[in-house]
């Protein structure tokens, strides 16, 4: 089945000699196996592989399995080519690998991304995680896909009231609707409800509120607000009702969606060339530099190289919001080089596209987070722990290409070439298409830049 060298060191995993040796042993046991239990189409000797969920795979090593699941990423290198089921990696709980002398074998792999799959083969286990080899398009087949009976499944860029962002993402797996959302800052969150009903979508958040102070005490109350959504085409119209806390009545809204472009498969950064550098801060002053938000109180100043933000409060004076900072000028996708000192308990962050934001965040000492600093906020948490102590110069080198970030913190990468499903908290936007600046979160507290050099692709 397998003949020649294997491409093991195109593993997504860092592997050392060891690492390999084991890699290789079990994909010789693989093939003796499959020989030993052929299952391609035809073979009147073939076993019929029990049926499983990409969740239960690792209950089932060295067993000849059916596994279905819905393909949340298809990675692609330039000698292999990674499936991975319900999570993008290393989330995954189930990956299935083709090699590249079988990839043309499969000319639906581009395709597969939110279809729901059945692979079946020998269930082997790599780093301790289940993986299926697949080198015959017998193999791998196409069962349905969720759209087909949800239309509302997928990433959707949402105008809020107010016209602010926020982000809806809806999944399926034919039985049950998940669904999380971003509601214009902070975290995204996992909505209580989600079902269909007929041709709308039905979804409940449950609001937890102060209720009224008795006896010097002041209790929680839970609200449940209800969104009716309905579509037309790649727009939607969302109908909020929320009770009121004291009983007086119910709070409408209405606001709108629209459909995100599909999310392109991992780029070979390899093949991505880069222009010349830009210099975006000339260490001097805020020339090319400018508030986000009119009106905030503006804590940044140039001095000795470095842009810093100083938050200043006067006792007995009403709070001041101090404002985040973005360049002028707009981009697409690009590789960006900066330098940041972070305070005690410091809380700032760099905002990809002006949507996406890396996050900087004195988490030295903390367990792996997606709110850690290099952390796509909330989206994607790192991978290893890189950062260093508060006040001490730290180095973030960020990636974006075809909707795809590789982040490495103090030369370590923390994030590989993965996924942003849809923008983050403090967004300027909820469109993932169109060009924007790198902005500086100032809001928090105060933080240290410098050296930022972006380098744009060039197409």
């Amino acid at each position: 089945m397998f003949r020649g060298k294997f491409p093991v060191a195109l593993s997504p995993f860092p592997m050392n000699d060891t690492a390999m040796q084991k890699k290789i042993s079990s994909l010789i046991v693989f093939a003796m196996l499959i020989m030993a239990h052929p299952t391609r189409a035809g073979d009147t000797n073939a076993i019929s592989p029990g049926k499983i969920g990409a969740a239960e795979a690792d209950k089932y090593y060295g067993e000849i399995m059916s596994v279905t699941g819905l393909v949340a990423q298809v990675t692609f290198r330039s000698r292999i080519v990674f499936i991975n089921f319900e999570k993008p990696f290393p989330d995954s709980p189930f990956t299935c690998v083709v090699f590249s002398g079988s990839t043309n074998q499969f000319p639906n792999l581009p395709s597969l991304k939110g279809k729901m799959v059945e692979a079946k083969g020998l269930v082997t286990k790599y780093q301790n995680k289940p993986e299926i080899i697949l080198s015959n398009a017998n193999q791998l087949s196409v069962i349905g896909s969720p759209e087909a009976g949800n239309p509302f499944v997928g990433g959707w860029a949402l105008t809020l009231p107010g016209d602010r962002p926020g982000w809806l993402g809806v999944e399926s797996n034919g039985k049950q609707v998940n669904a999380e959302m971003l509601w214009v800052a902070g975290s995204v969150f996992k909505l209580d409800g989600a079902s269909l009903d007929g041709d709308k979508l039905l979804l409940t958040r449950i609001h937890e509120v102060n209720g009224k102070r008795t006896e010097g005490k002041t209790p929680k109350i839970k609200l449940t607000e209800t969104m009716t959504v309905t579509r037309d085409g790649d727009s939607l119209k969302f109908v909020s009702v929320t009770p009121k806390a004291d009983g007086s009545g119910e709070d409408h809204a209405e606001f709108t969606g629209k459909r995100l472009p599909p999310m392109p498969p991992a780029p070979d950064l390899s093949q991505i060339k880069f222009g010349e550098p830009v210099t975006l801060f000339n260490g001097q002053n805020l020339d090319g530099w400018r508030l986000v938000e009119a009106g905030a109180a503006n804590g940044w100043s140039a001095h000795d190289g470095i842009l810093s933000n100083t938050q200043t409060h006067e006792e007995g004076k009403p709070h001041k919001s101090f404002g985040n900072l973005r360049t002028v000028a707009e981009f697409e996708d690009f590789t960006l080089h900066a330098e940041t000192r972070v305070p005690k308990d410091g809380n700032s962050g760099i905002y990809i596209r002006g949507i996406y934001e890396c996050q900087v965040y004195d988490s030295f000492g903390k367990p792996l987070d997606s709110h850690n600093m290099g952390a796509i906020y909330s989206r994607i948490k790192p991978t290893v722990n890189a950062e260093k102590a508060a006040g001490e110069w730290q180095t973030l080198d960020i990636t974006y290409v075809q909707r795809h970030a590789t982040v490495v913190l103090n030369g370590v990468k923390i994030i590989d070439n993965q996924p942003i499903a849809g923008p983050t908290g403090g967004a300027l936007w909820p469109e993932v298409d169109r060009p924007g600046p790198i902005y500086l979160q100032g809001d928090h507290t105060g933080i240290e830049y410098r050296n930022l050099v972006l380098r744009p692709v060039v197409n």
